[in-house]
Formats: C-alpha cells, structure tokens, sequence
C-alpha cells in the first residue's frame, strides 16, 4: 500500500468497523484483566496455558534474577548467557536423557528454530492451513517444500 493512501484505507475499517486497535489490560491473573476505567475482563486467548506468570514462586524468582541485569544485550553466541540460562538447559537435558537442550524465548522463536533445524530443500512440511504465523515463518525460512 502507498503511504497516501493509509488514511483513507483506515478510514474505511473505521466505517465498516474492522479497524482492530490495542486495549489495554493490567493482567490479574493469566484469564483475568482490568482496564483503566475498572472494569474486569476474562480474557479466553492468553498463551499462559499453565498460568505460571502470575504465581508467586516464578515472580519471586524473576525478582531475585533482577539483580544480574534483564539480559545480555545482543545474540547469546555473541554476548553470552546467563550462567542459570545454560545450567537450565543442562538440567533439562539430564532430565530428558539428551545430549543437550535449548530454550527458546518464545514460541513463536520456538517455531521458527525448530522448523529451519529440522526442515531444508527437498524436505516436505505438511501444515494446516490454520497454523499460526509462526509456523508459515518457519516452514518459509526451512526452504522445504510446504504442502497446506
């Protein structure tokens, strides 16, 4: 789209009312949100399946990690890793009997890493047509031969 005609392609999600904008929630919990005027909200599409973001021992555990800093500042090949950082992945290696493991940050990091490590030319990925935008990412940057 030409930026001149942002405005007036808005202007009509606006009018047809599809214009989709960001609402803010503080989260009580992992399905309970309030807005800034009070009101509650369930909230039914939050990816905190096990709802560990709000319980007490992994809070009080990310305010103990504070005191070494919010993270590396770059790439961990390049910057490094937090010392718990690797000694998790050691620790889940050893409990999944594996030579090693990774953690990703997300998900979506997840997808995408698994996918290109797993998948190249003349590999053939199978995905439905409902996958999430991580999952096309992964399979497009795999080079494999996606079949939807």
């Amino acid at each position: 789209m030409k930026p001149e005609n942002i405005f007036s392609a808005l202007s009509a999600l606006r009018q047809e009312g599809r214009l989709r904008q960001v609402q803010d929630l503080r989260m009580e919990t992992a399905s309970l949100g309030t807005d800034r005027e009070g009101k509650r909200y369930i909230v039914f599409n939050s990816n905190d399946y096990l709802g560990m973001t709000h319980a007490k021992e992994v809070q009080e555990a990310a305010a103990k990690a504070v005191r070494f800093g919010t993270g590396s500042g770059g790439a961990r090949l390049t910057s490094g890793a937090a010392f718990e950082l690797s000694d998790l992945e050691k620790e889940i290696a050893d409990f999944k009997h594996t030579e090693d493991a990774v953690i990703f940050n997300t998900g979506y990091m997840a997808n995408l890493g698994v996918l290109y490590a797993l998948a190249g030319k003349g590999d053939v990925i199978f995905s439905d047509e409902l996958n999430h935008a991580s999952i096309v990412d992964g399979c497009r940057i795999s080079k494999a031969e996606t079949a939807v």
